[in-house]
């Protein structure tokens, strides 16, 4: 059996990777996207080169790393055979080639090109046009990925979700490129979003990732304390912690990278 510092540690240095195969495995499991599509925001070099920030290496590997998730989550969609939707602002030119070159020519996508932050914002010029998109393909739940986190692709998270749209957010397939160091993978936390708890509850991703959360911090608090001698035996805590957030995706993929050296 692990004991609990190893497993700590592991988790500290896989905790991202967990949470991004927990999605991508769900994503790909047969039964998940049947009423899903793909919302892809705002990835235009228009975001990425201004002001000089893409030179920096840093945020290069950033950049290339978002687009390395986004055009898998593409493929996805299109084995799937669910819709795609290019999201572009008005007057800052095409989506990147990248991505352009990964979708094709998928014949179930769209772009959109809107005049607001917010895909789903009243006054965007596209509004009608998107909502009409969605009804035809009977879309649910959206897959949000792009950017910018704090700004276009928040906008439109919120607004799907006030919308009554179920929302799956990919850590590792949005970014912010309006900091001096871009941020990525780019987390919604609870409390910085305009929602109520409701709303809220139809996020996904922000339920597994406080879940990885939880057990880190549970963790860590008793194995800091050198005083309390309890650090052995959380075992039980943590490994049934894990288990629940295993349990929510495909258990046997995930278990193979906890029994990992």
């Amino acid at each position: 059996m692990r004991s609990v510092k190893t497993l700590l540690l592991f988790l500290k240095r896989h905790v991202s990777i967990l949470i991004s195969f927990m999605f991508f495995v769900l994503f790909s499991s047969p039964g998940f996207g049947q009423n899903a599509a793909l919302v892809i925001i705002d990835m235009q070099p228009h975001f990425t080169e201004r002001n000089g920030r893409y030179v920096v290496p840093e945020n290069q590997r950033k950049f290339e790393q978002v687009l390395q998730r986004q055009t898998e989550l593409i493929a996805l969609a299109k084995i799937k055979g669910i819709p795609i939707l290019l999201i572009e602002y008005d007057g800052c030119g095409s989506t990147c080639k990248t991505i352009t070159d990964e979708i094709g020519d998928y014949r179930n996508k769209r772009i959109f090109v809107k005049e607001t932050n917010g895909l789903f914002d009243k006054w965007n010029g596209v509004l009608k046009q998107v909502q009409k998109f969605l009804d035809e393909n009977k879309v649910t739940e959206l897959i949000m990925t792009g950017a910018n986190g704090g700004e276009c692709a928040k906008c439109t998270l919120e607004g799907a979700v006030k919308k009554g749209y179920g929302v799956w957010t990919d850590q590792d397939a949005i970014i912010d490129f309006n900091e001096n160091d871009f941020v990525y993978p780019y987390h919604y936390e609870q409390g910085t979003l305009r929602l109520n708890v409701e709303e809220a509850n139809r996020i996904n991703q922000l339920k597994h990732i406080t879940d990885i959360d939880g057990i880190l911090e549970v963790a860590k608090t008793k194995l800091d304390n050198k005083t309390n001698g309890n650090g052995l035996h959380i075992l039980p805590e943590i490994q049934s912690r894990v288990t629940q957030a295993i349990q929510k995706c495909t258990k046997n993929n995930l278990k193979s990278l906890l029994s990992a050296p």
